[in-house]
């Protein structure tokens, strides 16, 4: 529907812009590339209906290459990327990140449970409402997760620039 082409949306401009980072942040190209390997992930799983249909053997499965490709990232540049991953893990664009991913997955699925809205509304109305809420929780966690990679680029490129300043 319309809400999970939003949500691929959201998802695809995070990937965009995260290959835009590895391209134009040499400092943090590598770990630019691997959080948009894991965004790209996310996307291909958000897009299940679709790749269904159109690779019915594998469908969303395929983004796994995504995750295998961030492997190699970490297997192939492990002494550069462990480093700034630690150092990236203590900036607000790490939170802002990880925030939108609590916000998209685990929460989206649970307030949008079903079990959990028969508690206390009739049966009838438990499938729309459970997918407002969880179509909704996804849309506002992938919001977040475009906020919180603007602002790894932003972070990104604040500490490249002051290298370059404190080398000079």
């Amino acid at each position: 529907g319309t809400i999970e082409w939003l949500q691929f949306s959201l998802l695809g401009a995070s990937v965009l812009l995260f290959a835009l980072g590895a391209l134009c942040l040499p400092a943090h190209r590598r770990l630019a590339a691997l959080l948009g390997c894991v965004a790209a992930f996310a996307a291909t799983r958000e897009m299940d209906r679709v790749l269904g249909r159109l690779l019915p053997v594998v469908s969303w499965k395929i983004g796994g290459l995504f995750l295998v490709a961030a492997g190699w990232l970490l297997l192939r540049h492990g002494r550069v990327l462990l480093p700034q991953i630690a150092a990236f893990l203590r900036t607000p664009a790490f939170v802002m990140l990880w925030a939108g991913f609590v916000i998209a997955v685990p929460l989206a699925q649970l307030v949008g449970h079903a079990p959990f809205f028969r508690l206390f509304m009739d049966e009838v109305h438990v499938r729309d409402i459970k997918r407002v809420f969880e179509e909704s929780g996804e849309f506002m966690g992938y919001l977040i997760l475009l906020f919180g990679t603007l602002e790894s680029l932003l972070q990104f490129a604040t500490v490249g620039e002051q290298r370059r300043v404190n080398n000079e």
